[in-house]
């Protein structure tokens, strides 16, 4: 495979905003190697609009000394970004991962990814609701061995 061939051949995965927190606090563990392996190419990253402005918030309040390494990773790294969606296709997802994280399961739905990657024990427990309605729910772990 080459060029646009070989870059439809890569799977598209949703990265909920833990991984990336996650992966810049600890960059040894499976998020830090998850934002390796999008950085490197092995997969196309994708996001909603929500989920860099909500990033870089929490980095500021939680761990502000990574801010400038998310700065540079979010300008240099190739990320998909969806379109946030209407709060009526948002509230089909409420019962499926909960109010607070019903906009990230249904815009990364909406985008059709392969999978949805979080260490969020909510998106996590909803794995086998959100399978049903056709979104793939992976640990950071559980995805880094699907690469």
């Amino acid at each position: 495979m080459r060029g646009a061939e070989a870059e439809r051949g890569k799977s598209r995965a949703f990265l909920e905003g833990n991984v990336f927190f996650s992966g810049l606090h600890s960059r040894d563990e499976a998020p830090g190697r998850i934002l390796e392996a999008a950085a490197a190419g092995k997969f196309r990253p994708v996001v909603s609009r929500q989920v860099p402005d909500g990033v870089v918030r929490v980095i500021g309040q939680k761990l502000p000394e990574a801010l400038p390494l998310l700065r540079e990773y979010l300008e240099n790294v190739p990320l998909e970004v969806c379109m946030d969606l209407h709060p009526a296709e948002v509230e089909e997802w409420v019962d499926v991962v909960g109010g607070d994280d019903a906009p990230i399961a249904a815009a990364a739905r909406e985008a059709e990814v392969d999978f949805l990657v979080s260490g969020d024990r909510h998106f996590l427990e909803a794995k086998s609701r959100a399978g049903k309605r056709g979104l793939s729910i992976l640990s950071p772990s559980d995805f880094l061995r699907s690469l």
